[in-house]
C-alpha cells in the first residue's frame, strides 16, 4: 500500500517494543501492523503513555485470533478515536472484509461476511 499511494513506510529490522513506540513518537505514525504478542506487550513497557501513541488511529493486528480483553489494555492508552483491527485468515488481504474506520468493535471478530454470503 505505500508504494501505492506514495505514503512513507518505516520497516523495522526486529522487533523492540520500545524501538516501536519510539518510532511512532517521532514520526507520528498513524497506522501500524503487530502480531498478537505486539498488541499484547506494548501495554506493559513504562513507555506506553498516551503521549507516545497518540498518533496511532490503526492498528491491524494479524496473524492469530486476539481477544478484546487483550485489546482494551491497549485501548487504555490509545486516542479514542484509535481502532484495532483484526485480520485474521488472510492477512494480506483480510482489510477488505474487515470493520472499516472508524467503526470499533468490541466483540473480538474479524469482520462481517460479503453480501450474500452466510456462515455457520
Amino acid at each position: 500500500m505505500p508504494l501505492k499511494t506514495g505514503s512513507p513506510c518505516y520497516v523495522m529490522p526486529r522487533y523492540d517494543g520500545n524501538g516501536v513506540l519510539n518510532a511512532v513518537e517521532k514520526y507520528q505514525i498513524t497506522e501500524v501492523l503487530l502480531v498478537p504478542p505486539m498488541v499484547l506487550s506494548l501495554p506493559l513497557l513504562p513507555k506506553c503513555t498516551s503521549s507516545a501513541v497518540a498518533s496511532l488511529r490503526q492498528i491491524f493486528c494479524g496473524g492469530a485470533a486476539i481477544a478484546y480483553h487483550i485489546q482494551e489494555q491497549l485501548y487504555a492508552v490509545l486516542h479514542p478515536d484509535a481502532r484495532i483491527n483484526q485480520i485474521f485468515g488472510m492477512s494480506e488481504c483480510g482489510w477488505v472484509c474487515g470493520f472499516q474506520y472508524p467503526e470499533k468493535d468490541e466483540t473480538g471478530s474479524v469482520g462481517r461476511p460479503f453480501p450474500g454470503f452466510s456462515l455457520k
